[in-house]
């Protein structure tokens, strides 16, 4: 029972799922209201990989 706390305490596959989801969405909305800063954060991520 100890482990099933544990477990309660961290996020669900429901919850990792929905949180990508937004996550996606509030980065597409910064996107298009900040294009310059956008840019430079996807030349900064493509160099990364």
């Amino acid at each position: 029972e100890g482990e099933k706390a544990i477990e309660d305490l961290y996020f669900t596959k429901e919850d990792q799922r929905l949180m990508a989801k937004l996550l996606v969405k509030v980065k597409e909305q910064s996107d298009i209201a900040d294009k310059h800063a956008a840019e430079g954060v996807k030349a900064a991520e493509m160099s990364a990989l």
